[in-house]
């Protein structure tokens, strides 16, 4: 999850001040926990008062992993957001990872 946090800083604070959609470069952004998971944006939009993100977490691991959408976090400056990932508006709370799976 620190990586997590860690990407979620990058990202904000590369965009303060920026309207529409900023590609981001994955060398510059990309957060990873050796042998566990590797997390990276490819692009952030502004969109006044929440941000749409393409998030990638691939998982670097032997074993399946499952990333609660709850132990995720993300800021803009210090006020805290709020994650939302929803999969044709189920909400899904839970991402499964498969050994060596990608999913943005």
């Amino acid at each position: 999850m620190r990586a997590l946090r860690l990407l979620a800083v990058v990202s904000f604070v590369a965009l303060a001040g920026c309207g529409g959609r900023v590609k981001l470069d994955q060398s510059s952004n990309v957060a990873t926990k050796p042998g566990v998971l590797s997390v990276w944006a490819d692009w952030v939009k502004d969109k006044e008062d929440k941000y749409d993100i393409r998030l990638n977490i691939k998982n670097e691991s032997d074993d399946a992993i499952i990333i609660m959408l709850a132990g995720i976090r993300c800021y803009r400056g210090n006020v805290p957001g709020q994650i939302k990932h929803t999969f044709f508006n189920t909400g899904e709370r839970t991402m499964d990872f498969r050994a060596g799976e990608l999913k943005s």
